[in-house]
């Protein structure tokens, strides 16, 4: 099993990765997605994603963002370079401690997954600016797309899905490929992906394959342009 970190930002972000994302593995099908709510202090003003830029930009560099990991940060750098705000990142051991700096003021921002906003936002400590995929969130479908509110193309999200060794013969993968997605369409199976904030997918070797390859490139861009070290 791997995910968007795994097999595509490490791609770029380490320098001597011991594996080739690409050339080492052969897709199978991806399992789900989730999207990254843009999320805040509840003292933070306004209610849309404008509303944070405008803040930004009266206090360039003033706004502190919790970062969780890897994929967190750089869906945030790239959405503050899209927006053209000057933000300030500040590294934590984990989601865990990223909600909880947010919720008690530490924090200013950031981008966690639905589920790990879901219970702060219901007791009013966070609000959210927005949702980084292309669709809303099962869990959170009040909160708004990005895209919705005039963030054109904006489309990051963690996915996470199934990979045999590279050369894994094709009717295995394919064999596999099937039972999984009969699987994933199960009322249980789909159920509790929802609860969990997760969309489920179960495409085909193929489409995974070129999710895989164009999130490398996406998150390659993203690293260049940011200047974050490679490990």
């Amino acid at each position: 099993v791997g995910n968007s970190g795994t097999h595509a930002v490490n791609a770029t972000l380490y320098a001597k990765l011991p594996y080739d994302p690409a050339r080492d593995f052969a897709a199978v099908t991806e399992f789900s997605t989730t999207a990254m709510v843009v999320a805040a202090n509840a003292r933070l003003p306004g209610t849309s994603i404008q509303d944070l830029a405008s803040l930004a930009k009266q206090h360039p560099g003033k706004l502190n963002v919790a970062i969780p990991g890897a994929t967190g940060q750089l869906a945030g750098d790239a959405l503050w370079s899209q927006l053209q705000l000057k933000m300030t990142n500040i590294h934590y051991k984990g989601s865990a401690p990223s909600e909880l700096a947010l919720a008690s003021g530490e924090a200013d921002l950031s981008l966690l997954t639905p589920l790990a906003t879901l219970t702060h936002l219901q007791a009013g400590k966070l609000k959210a600016y927005g949702i980084t995929s292309p669709q809303r969130s099962p869990i959170l479908p009040d909160v708004p797309t990005l895209m919705e509110q005039g963030v054109q193309g904006f489309d990051i999200q963690f996915w996470n899905g199934l990979f045999a060794p590279a050369k894994t013969a094709d009717a295995v993968v394919r064999t596999a490929q099937r039972a999984i997605a009969q699987a994933l369409q199960t009322a249980e199976t789909g159920e509790r992906f929802r609860q969990l904030g997760l969309q489920v997918v179960g495409n085909t070797p193929q489409e995974f394959t070129v999710i895989v390859k164009n999130d490398v490139e996406k998150f390659r861009k993203i690293i260049i342009e940011s200047g974050i070290p490679r490990l």
